[in-house]
């Protein structure tokens, strides 16, 4: 009787110690649930480097001019990690960064921005155009004009027309664009447009 009494004061320590050290565990282990849900989200994945087209576009064409990623931030006048962005993070620049980056690397907007061209030099005559629409109407004005633009090309298809008759046609679309959005203004009472919208010829 003497030494069962003495027995189970042990027992029941040693039951204590271990749903002690099932409650330490379980705490530890809820505490390591909690951590990996703070710091690592579910579904979150690890940032990975992401190609795009337009990123190996950018890298090819600054190997090919034996520039780095410095001198090419330099001349974009943005940061080096930006251009590390383009690369390999797949991300792409804002409207006024693009025209910096395709001039830098002696590109066309239309070749970097368009995944299936291949020709650096692509849309090259109708740049001056789409940036007089751009300065005249915006963002807005560009991508109509460029439109425009683009779906008349077929008309080139067959190399028939001069490097001066294709100015000629680019001019003549880029007229009546500018005449078709001045009468809308007219017609449909909006603000009356500054002169320095309009090119003087198109008056």
């Amino acid at each position: 009787m003497q030494m069962y009494c003495c027995i189970a004061p042990l027992q029941n320590f040693s039951l204590i110690c271990e749903v002690f050290i099932d409650i330490v565990k379980f705490m530890l282990y809820s505490f390591l649930i909690l951590h990996m849900r703070t710091f690592h989200p579910a579904g979150q994945k690890r940032k990975a480097e992401t190609m795009t087209v337009f990123g190996e576009k950018v890298k090819n064409r600054r190997a090919e001019l034996r520039i780095d990623q410095d001198r090419l931030a330099d001349l974009c006048g943005v940061s080096r990690r930006t251009i590390v962005s383009y690369e390999t993070q797949g991300k792409y620049p804002r409207e006024a960064t693009l025209r910096k980056l395709a001039s830098a690397l002696g590109v066309t907007e239309r070749y970097l921005m368009n995944d299936e061209e291949t020709d650096p030099s692509a849309g090259i005559n109708e740049e001056p155009f789409i940036q007089e629409a751009r300065d005249a109407f915006g963002k807005k004005g560009a991508e109509e004009m460029a439109a425009v633009l683009s779906r008349n090309e077929a008309l080139f298809a067959g190399g028939t027309l001069s490097e001066d008759q294709k100015d000629m046609f680019y001019e003549a679309v880029t007229k009546a664009y500018f005449m078709s959005k001045k009468r809308a203004r007219e017609k449909f009472g909006k603000k009356k447009t500054p002169e320095k919208e309009f090119p003087k010829e198109f008056h």
